[in-house]
């Protein structure tokens, strides 16, 4: 995670910055959620913006960049969010006991 740099800057206080590495090192771990933000961010499809509405394509190229930036913030290559796209979807785990 190399975020040092921009953290300092927009996090002067230190127990700040700490608390937010923590919740970006757990972001990373949410590859589900992450492949979400690049589906509706627009990462992996060039996006149907209407020919010549530049503002339209504005917004779609900013949700793009916000998108990858969280991405590589958490650390977690963009390439690889698109398998969890097309993977199955893992079965939810059951707090059921054997004997029910």
């Amino acid at each position: 995670m190399k975020i040092l740099g921009p953290l300092i800057t927009f996090w002067p206080d230190l127990n700040q910055r700490r608390q937010l590495v923590l919740e970006y090192q757990r972001l990373a771990g949410m590859k589900t959620l992450l492949a979400d933000i690049a589906k509706r961010g627009g990462v992996f499809t060039a996006g149907q913006v209407p020919a010549g509405d530049l503002f339209a394509a504005g917004i779609a190229e900013g949700r793009r960049q916000i998108a990858l930036e969280l991405i590589r913030t958490a650390g977690t290559n963009p390439a690889t969010l698109q398998s969890v796209c097309t993977a199955p979807a893992p079965k939810p785990a059951t707090n059921r006991h054997p004997e029910d």
